[in-house]
């Protein structure tokens, strides 16, 4: 008699374990198909736009959890005199590696840009579109490297323009 209440409630355990697994299981993947691309998004564009001073936009981003593939597309960084656009790609893939968990940093298997084009202008007063960049990247402290690693970089059918207005008025 007892035998069968130990069996009964060993494949109720096994049945309650199951079922928590497959529940974090379907929740995993809910959030990382459908919650993180949304968050992602917001927060791209909010501290590109913050960090760049400049307005930063992203059509959409796909993230697949369990291969942690994240592609944004149809990235834009506008210049922040004219409005045009500064840097703009199709693409942007990322694969983020597992190993980022135990080294505590992020670390990249790859990183592919499609289709890149940056448009840098020297404006009639000599100064360029992303002088403000450079001399903030100058006047920074220099603090520690920050620990990251990033490998197989690949540019897909990219450009690179530059506007000389002094020249061309």
């Amino acid at each position: 008699m007892e035998s069968r209440w130990w069996h009964a409630r060993w494949v109720r355990w096994l049945r309650n374990g199951a079922i928590a697994v497959v529940a974090l299981f379907a929740l995993y993947a809910l959030a990382g198909f459908f919650v993180v691309p949304i968050v992602a998004k917001s927060q791209f564009e909010k501290i590109a736009t913050q960090t760049l001073n400049r307005p930063a936009s992203v059509a959409g981003v796909d993230f697949n959890p369990f291969t942690l593939r994240a592609t944004l597309r149809d990235l834009k960084i506008a210049d922040r005199d004219d409005g045009r656009t500064l840097l703009a790609m199709d693409a942007l893939v990322v694969d983020v590696s597992s190993a980022s968990l135990w080294h505590r940093a992020p670390v990249f298997d790859a990183l592919k840009l499609i289709h890149p084009r940056i448009d840098i202008a020297r404006y009639a007063d000599g100064r360029y579109s992303i002088s403000d960049l450079l001399e903030r990247i100058a006047t920074n402290e220099r603090g520690p490297t920050p620990r990251f690693s990033l490998n197989n970089i690949e540019v897909s059918d990219g450009a690179v323009s530059f506007d000389d207005a002094p020249a061309c008025g």
